[in-house]
């Protein structure tokens, strides 16, 4: 089907509006038919991802404890349910729990602090965004041997 340039319009608006154009002189962009209206529990949910993020870095609670909680929220307000029961993997849960160790370790023994002033005296003469870019480098060259993933 060819449109000369002049039988061109965009129309947008409510979909009870565009529900009266005669739908075979319509070529619709976006399917209305799967819109779905805001709802409180998007704003609820984005209320308790902030107040979970300001409770963690404010050091009220511990951040693994403050997201958690912040779950827990979102399950208790309906804003997050589970459709069918499902059993986490342990090998998950052992990623999950070794990386929290490690990360407690290395920050107790002084590695943490140690690496970051190495990242920042040999990288900081390079801009702010090499300085990100190192970081990221070093999180994933140090949580990867804990990773599940596997060669296949």
């Amino acid at each position: 089907m060819a449109f000369a340039t002049e039988r061109c319009a965009l129309a947008a608006g409510k979909s009870e509006d565009l529900e009266r154009l005669p739908r075979e002189s319509l070529l619709l962009l976006e399917d209305i038919s799967a819109h779905h209206p805001r709802s409180i529990k998007g704003t609820t949910a984005a209320a308790i991802f902030i107040g979970s993020m300001v409770l963690g870095a404010t050091g009220v609670l511990s951040l693994p404890i403050a997201f958690l909680l912040g779950v827990l929220a979102l399950v208790l307000t309906n804003c997050l349910t589970a459709r069918r029961p499902t059993r986490p993997s342990m090998r998950l849960l052992m990623m999950i729990g070794s990386m929290m160790a490690f990360g407690a370790a290395i920050e107790k023994s002084g590695t943490s602090a140690w690496l970051a002033g190495l990242v920042v005296a040999y990288v900081s003469p390079l801009g702010s965004f090499a300085v990100m870019a190192a970081f990221f480098a070093l999180t994933m060259l140090l949580s990867q041997p804990m990773s599940n993933q596997r060669r296949r």
